[in-house]
């Protein structure tokens, strides 16, 4: 059967028609489209002024047969936005009843309960105007869902169309409900509820409705915790690939026009930030974008603004961005360790490719004011304001302030689509920075630890790469550039020609030697040392995607010290090695030097443990041990040797002086023979001898030891005189070398 332009097919009919009314017992048919209609109900008035009431099943089980409802529902050819409309409901399959006349003449009133999208699906419409004038009358409706899918759902209530990509990857079920009272093409107050597994939503406000869909929105969108990336598919926009989930929560204001749209956040916080501020996205000729806006935020993430322009992560990991987002706290748990190499060290840059399909056709500018600005894994700094500049599949990034380690820091990055990858250009620049805060992990001075200092002083650094390559990862091994480095009177802690002095001294003079004490003594010393860099200009630079630190040469007041570093940019980590030599006498051979190495991660610089190795300096302490050994055997054998010689000298002094004094006796006794000799009873020429006194304690009976006693010798030849010998001898004092040798 053919009506007009519509063919139908399985018609079965059973009406009476009676001038202008109509009384319908039973009408099905199918049109060519696949749309099937059962109607019962009766009318008066058609053609004029319809009254009545029709009970109807209506079946679209595809996109044909969903717009040959659209056509129906306009009473002619529907718009296309109509058309995807109802097209995003099918299948369809609801049954209901319309009223035609019953409030107002022109009304028309409907209910309907069934499916539609998968998912149940009832409505009650009540339409002043009828259904061909339904936008320019007071409309007043209640619809609820139980959607398979939000996302298709809203954009059919919207009048746009969800992408072909979003309908292949997105299934989000889901409870929707929307409630107006106005009239659609000017005024029509709205509230809408959407509740799903990734989306929470309130919307209160005003909207309006053109033959093409909604073509304005304002009110208050209230946001509760969800995924925004869900929210904006709800709108029929998908975000950049490479933009993980961005949990959000709070309250916007929304104005949206068909060329612009306007979106103020109140209290809002999106991936964990608390975020204020305003974005406007204007539509130009060609479909082309204009983003501006400005921001403020208690926290912020480089990496999640560059993701942009990244691709899309596989499953394996549902958020790598250009350098891990992950929460600074705890970023200790996650850094490097200290001992690990680089080369162990996870990587920090994505491995994904660039990917700048969001930037065509898309320019603007945005400016976001953070208390808390992440740069990568564990590395932020504060009170930055940056810059982020969109335009000709460019990408730039400035931060034009920013507070870190006591000083300002700047910075710039330019990713440009190249034909292969993308190019990266940028520069960075740190003035005063306090050297004692890389002693802490917060980059702030702990007055309350005295223990340790890292430094002292002051240091600027300025630094500018580029590179090219498929990835971020890729930029960063083979980036090439250089800068520099200005200290203004550097201190650091650690191992002194001092502490090895007093370090090696204390093991030589332990007994038994050990080279465990002397590790012990060096480990403890860097901690008490101090390496005098002063005020100098150090070289940086870039390649094989690390910064290489000029080489340090320091003289100090007992030796000297030699500090070489590398930072590599894949992992964040460094490895830094001091070569530190105690000066040494002249005529002495010259001391090894000791090896202390850093290793670690950058956000633990002034926290990371030395490590000493000490090996030369043992190696030569144990021989200068045993040098001394050998020096004191050989000085106890000397001091043997002298106690020996003065023993055999005193011995012959004693021999000397014993001879001396058996001649002095003998002399003596010469002389007395001279003058007599003895005779009877002691007399000696008539005279009396006169004996000694006994002394102190000795009988006068007792023999006197200490007397000499003479007995004449046999004289060679005859004399005249005749010897007369003395008897009274008394104890003769002793001599001065009898009173050193203790000699009777």
């Amino acid at each position: 059967m053919v009506d007009g332009t519509n063919t139908l097919r399985d018609v079965d009919a059973k009406f009476k028609l009676h001038g202008r009314k109509i009384q319908i017992q039973r009408v099905k048919l199918l049109t060519a489209e696949g749309l099937s209609v059962d109607v019962d109900g009766a009318l008066e008035g058609v053609g004029v002024q319809p009254k009545g009431t029709l009970n109807y099943l209506v079946g679209a089980e595809d996109q044909a047969a969903a717009w040959k409802l659209a056509d129906l529902w306009a009473g002619e050819s529907a718009a296309p936005a109509d058309r995807d409309r109802f097209a995003a409901f099918a299948p369809i399959r609801v049954a209901g009843q319309m009223q035609l006349g019953a409030r107002l003449a022109s009304a028309a009133d409907l209910t309907f309960d069934g499916v539609a999208g998968g998912g149940r699906v009832d409505a009650r419409l009540k339409i002043d105007g009828g259904l061909s004038e339904w936008r320019k009358a007071p409309v007043d409706f209640v619809l609820r869902s139980d959607a398979a899918d939000t996302a298709r759902l809203f954009a059919s209530l919207a009048g746009g169309r969800v992408s072909e990509d979003v309908q292949a990857t997105t299934r989000d079920p889901g409870n929707v409900l929307v409630k107006a009272a106005g009239v659609p093409e000017s005024d029509l107050m709205t509230l809408m509820t959407v509740d799903s597994r990734t989306v929470s939503l309130v919307f209160d406000g005003k909207t309006k409705i053109a033959a093409d869909g909604v073509s304005a929105l304002n009110g208050e969108l209230q946001l509760r915790t969800g995924d925004v990336r869900q929210l904006m598919r709800l709108a029929g926009v998908e975000l950049p690939r490479g933009v993980g989930e961005l949990d959000y929560d709070g309250l916007a204001d929304v104005a949206w026009t068909e060329n612009r749209l306007v979106v103020t956040p109140r209290d809002v916080k999106l991936a964990g930030a608390r975020i204020g501020g305003r974005a406007i996205v204007t539509v130009g000729e060609g479909g082309r974008s204009k983003v501006d806006g400005h921001f403020v935020a208690d926290r912020g993430s480089l990496p999640r603004i560059l993701s942009a322009v990244l691709s899309k992560p596989d499953g394996r990991q549902a958020t790598l961005q250009v350098a891990k987002a992950e929460a600074a706290v705890p970023a200790d748990e996650k850094a490097v360790a200290d001992g690990v190499l680089a080369a162990d060290a996870p990587p920090v840059f994505s491995n994904r490719a660039f990917d700048f399909t969001l930037l065509e056709g898309v320019s603007g500018t945005i400016e976001l004011k953070t208390n808390h600005l992440e740069i990568a894994d564990g590395v932020a700094v504060r009170q930055a304001v940056s810059v982020v500049r969109a335009r000709e599949e460019t990408l730039a990034f400035e931060l034009k302030e920013a507070k870190a380690l006591g000083g300002s820091f700047k910075a710039e990055l330019t990713l440009t689509k190249a034909p292969a990858g993308a190019t990266a250009k940028g520069s960075l620049s740190l003035q005063g920075a306090d050297v004692a805060r890389l002693g802490s992990v917060s980059g702030r001075v702990d007055v309350t630890n005295r223990e340790r200092v890292f430094g002292t002083g002051r240091a600027d650094l300025a630094l500018d790469f580029k590179g090219r390559a498929l990835t971020p990862r890729g930029v960063i091994s083979v980036a090439t550039g250089k800068g520099k480095m200005k200290l203004n009177g550097v201190t650091l802690t650690g191992l002194s020609p001092e502490g090895i002095r007093e370090a090696a001294e204390a093991t030589l003079a332990a007994e038994p030697y050990s080279g465990e004490q002397l590790r012990t003594l060096l480990q403890e010393a860097t901690s008490a040392g101090r390496l005098d860099l002063g005020s100098r200009v150090v070289g940086l630079q870039i390649a094989d995607g690390a910064v290489q630190v000029d080489r340090l040469e320091v003289a100090q007041k007992q030796g000297r010290s030699t500090v070489t570093m590398t930072a590599d940019l894949a992992t964040f980590a460094f490895d830094s090695e001091w070569q530190v030599v105690m000066s040494g006498a002249k005529a002495s051979r010259p001391w090894p030097p000791v090896a202390v190495s850093y290793v670690g991660p950058l956000t633990k610089i002034g926290t990371s443990q030395a490590r000493v190795v000490p090996d030369a300096l043992e190696r030569e302490l144990a021989v200068r041990k045993m040098e001394s050994n050998v020096n004191e055997l050989e000085r106890l054998r000397r001091l043997d040797e002298d106690a020996g010689a003065r023993q055999r000298e005193r011995r012959r002094q004693l021999e000397l002086e014993s001879q001396r004094l058996e001649a002095e006796r003998a002399a003596a006794a010469r002389r007395s023979g001279a003058d007599g000799y003895y005779g009877a009873n002691g007399a000696v020429n008539g005279w009396q001898a006169t004996p000694v006194p006994a002394e102190a304690g000795q009988s006068a009976g007792e023999d006197d030891s200490n007397a000499q006693s003479v007995e004449p010798k046999e004289q060679s030849r005859r004399s005249n005189r005749r010897y007369r010998p003395r008897t009274n001898f008394r104890r003769k004092p002793k001599s001065f070398s009898n009173q050193i040798f203790d000699i009777e």
